[in-house]
């Protein structure tokens, strides 16, 4: 047919009119509703595969038991371990810490506990267990050098003083069952692997702190999904401070911790870089076995995490701020959307949020927290971007980061990007 101007022209008021009704009939509302459905169908299906695959270390049959004698080349006990531990003003929980690794089924391994700067009873604690078991040695730190963050640099100590072929950076506060040290390393060799993290149980007394904690970490699957880590081809990479298993060749040739020497949030820096490196790497449940109060109350957490978040947005309040505002949108538009909107377009935000939960239920599997607080995600959500800003706000406010008693400026740690 040829193209006729004067007759197209003539239709154009109407074909004006059909679309505009249309637009109208659907709305912004409507509009909102399919953008997050294909959202959530695009994080559905880049999340669920290996989530659902996410290995399981195996547990004991109780706290107090370790496991049935097993041959020495499949347990790994051939390959020596070292525990490294950065600790500071950590007096009331590094005995109960240490205590824990005393105990382990591995015969193979040394603990290394690096005081960094206390001022309370610590390093009197760590001198103690060293005194009833040569496998724990102490290293006292009482300056730090520039260019470090504490912790890091204690790590960093701490790793030059270890012995061992595998080294395990750990926090001062994690408690080990009897066979943890045994079953991971055991589950380290016999996959090839270069790095372990592994998820610990989260011990959290509070409502509403257990709410926040299962939010950040339901996000932080969602979008560094360290369950993928083990894909060769994948950008994701995983790392938690509670338990960095890696081979010391690898942790030497990746530049160890001197190469995020400002970094604070270094776990998962840690295993970013072994993955670019080409390592083998992988992320696995240890709720059995491993355990950590990881904050003691709902405001602690909220103070604690004024130190990592900014890090991820290059240090820039501005980028963290403007970053939640999406967020409140995907997590909170399909609440909003099942609650206001009306036909069709309410099984449009209906469907988000029946992907939203199978997601949220299969990680809150890991936690063991209640199920039902997700009714309540909204809230928590409100909690979470109320933690980021604060702590982007409190950072251009004083121009730096608080950690461990030890101010950064904000000039400084970009220099670690």
């Amino acid at each position: 047919m040829w193209y006729n101007e004067r007759e197209t022209k003539a239709r154009l008021p109407g074909l004006e009119r059909t679309w505009g009704r249309r637009w109208h009939m659907i709305g912004w509302t409507g509009w909102t509703a399919a953008a997050l459905a294909l959202a959530w169908t695009w994080i559905f299906q880049r999340n669920v595969p290996d989530l659902v695959r996410v290995p399981r270390l195996p547990g004991l049959a109780s706290p107090g038991r370790s496991d049935a004698p097993e041959s020495r080349e499949t347990t790994g006990e051939s390959v020596r371990l070292s525990v490294v531990i950065a600790a500071r003003n950590e007096a009331d929980r590094i005995t109960r810490t240490l205590a824990s690794l005393r105990v382990q089924t591995l015969r193979s391994f040394e603990v290394i506990v690096v005081d960094d700067r206390s001022d309370d009873d610590t390093w009197d604690q760590v001198q103690a267990a060293a005194h009833q078991d040569p496998r724990v040695r102490g290293v006292r730190i009482q300056a730090l050098p520039r260019g470090w963050i504490g912790k890091n640099h204690a790590l960093h100590v701490g790793a030059r003083e270890a012995r061992g072929e595998w080294l395990l950076f750990a926090d001062a506060d994690v408690l080990f069952h009897p066979g943890a040290l045994q079953r991971a390393l055991r589950f380290a060799v016999d996959n090839q692997l270069d790095h372990l993290t592994v998820a610990p149980a989260l011990v959290a007394h509070g409502y509403w702190l257990k709410a926040l904690t299962a939010f950040f970490t339901f996000n932080l699957l969602l979008f560094k999904r360290p369950q993928s880590a083990y894909r060769p081809r994948s950008r994701a990479h995983a790392g938690i401070g509670a338990f960095n298993l890696i081979r010391r060749d690898v942790y030497e040739r990746i530049g160890g911790h001197r190469a995020i020497a400002l970094r604070p949030d270094d776990d998962i820096h840690l295993g970013k870089l072994v993955k670019q490196a080409g390592c083998r790497q992988s992320f696995a449940i240890a709720a059995d076995f491993i355990e950590i109060e990881w904050y003691h109350s709902l405001g602690a957490m909220i103070r604690g995490l004024e130190k990592s978040p900014l890090a991820a947005f290059r240090y820039s309040a501005v980028n963290l701020i403007l970053c939640m505002l999406p967020l409140l949108v995907l997590y909170g538009g399909p609440y909003a959307g099942v609650l206001l909107a009306g036909g069709w377009i309410r099984a449009g935000y209906a469907y988000s949020l029946l992907l939203m939960f199978v997601l949220y239920a299969v990680h809150i599997r890991f936690l063991r927290f209640p199920l039902h607080q997700f009714l309540l995600l909204p809230a928590a959500l409100a909690l979470f971007v109320y933690t980021f800003v604060r702590a982007a706000l409190l950072a251009a406010w004083r121009g730096g980061l608080v950690w461990r008693d030890t101010f950064y400026p904000l000039e400084e740690l970009r220099k670690g990007l």
